[in-house]
């Protein structure tokens, strides 16, 4: 069974579109309007207007036009969205995402935010969020090795105490968020082939770290060591701690903070591929 519905058009509010949200009415689920194209309706209308109209006195006549229409349906008026194709990052996109967000059940919530494509930094603030709340769970997983017996157990000193981490399982978690952002190499492959570049030169153009953090148990533990004194420095441990979970737990955000930058990057590189696909 459906949640919500979203109807999207790039013109008017039709007959069909009418009966389609009558059904859904009937159905008593919530539904949304989604007027997309709207690039094309602000070049179209300043052109005609000569320069007496600016893009906001378009996008507001748009909004009132729009309105107007659905309230002559009789319906329970929609929530409206409007949308540009080509630069999602303009107008209701980021509305739209988070009102999906809200509205869809609790239990469904974490599914469809990681569902949800990288391509908007609204639902990369979600994952975001999301993800941070891994951490603790997937922090215990890495320091109960004795149990889980883990097959890259290191020994970590803090404050003189010595503790068994499952590096693999931090790697594990660390490919999870690259997956999650976009940042894997199945990802950077695809957009390098877009860009007409390799995927080093991709790489290092956009300072994607992540990708070598990965590569090998020796270069995660290169940074780890480099976290793992930067932990300890801002803590000044005095006093031996019980466990290496708040280490991990440390670690772990630095590396969602490095892919949460690094989709950002990607975004700002793939606007003037998605712009010229759509044109």
């Amino acid at each position: 069974m459906y949640d919500f519905f979203i109807l999207v058009s790039a013109s008017r509010f039709k007959e069909n579109d009418v009966w389609l949200a009558k059904e859904i009415c009937s159905l008593e689920k919530k539904f949304y309007f989604v007027k997309s194209i709207i690039d094309t309706d602000v070049e179209n209308d300043l052109r005609d207007s000569g320069g007496r109209l600016t893009q906001a006195d378009i996008i507001n006549n748009i909004r009132q036009n729009t309105t107007t229409e659905l309230k002559q349906t009789d319906l329970t008026l929609p929530m409206l969205f409007l949308v540009n194709n080509k630069n999602i990052h303009e107008y209701d996109f980021k509305d739209l995402i988070t009102q999906l967000i809200n509205d869809i059940p609790v239990f469904k919530k974490d599914t469809l935010v990681l569902s949800m494509s990288s391509l908007a930094k609204s639902v990369l603030d979600e994952k975001q969020k999301l993800l941070r709340k891994r951490a603790l769970p997937s922090a215990i997983k890495a320091t109960i090795v004795n149990f889980l017996k883990g097959i890259q157990v290191y020994k970590i000193c803090i404050a003189g105490s010595i503790f068994d981490v499952d590096i693999g399982a931090l790697v594990l978690e660390a490919n999870f968020y690259r997956k999650q952002f976009g940042t894997n190499d199945q990802c950077l492959k695809i957009l390098a082939e877009k860009m007409n570049i390799s995927v080093d030169d991709l790489v290092h153009k956009l300072d994607i770290q992540s990708k070598s953090l990965v590569q090998s148990t020796h270069s995660f533990m290169s940074l780890f060591s480099i976290w793992e004194s930067i932990y300890k420095a801002n803590r000044a441990l005095l006093v031996a701690p019980v466990s290496a979970i708040p280490l991990c737990m440390f670690v772990q955000r630095k590396i969602l903070k490095m892919c949460y930058e690094e989709a950002l990057k990607i975004i700002d590189a793939q606007q003037p591929l998605l712009a010229a696909k759509l044109c």
